[in-house]
């Protein structure tokens, strides 16, 4: 039965996300557009916007002496975005 919920949660998820891109995708290229940016400067872009969460982990945890968090955030990111 709980497999059951976590699939409802998974396509739920999957859904929202489809929303999100739907609703972000076009302010984006205006925004693109707007400054000047060719689509690959854009995609660059918008690839640092993402990026920038485990930058910041991995930089305070690096700071502060605690490797095993950014190790851990390193991994945990690439295993997602692989799939």
């Amino acid at each position: 039965m709980k497999l059951f919920w976590w699939l409802i949660v998974l396509l739920i998820s999957v859904g929202a996300a489809h929303w999100g891109w739907e609703q972000i995708a076009d302010p984006l290229q205006k925004l693109r557009r707007q400054w000047g940016l060719t689509e690959t400067a854009g995609a660059a872009f918008v690839a640092l916007a993402t990026a920038s969460p485990e930058i910041g982990t991995n930089t305070a945890s690096a700071v502060q002496g605690f490797s095993d968090i950014g190790l851990g955030n390193l991994l945990g990111s690439n295993i997602i975005s692989v799939f």
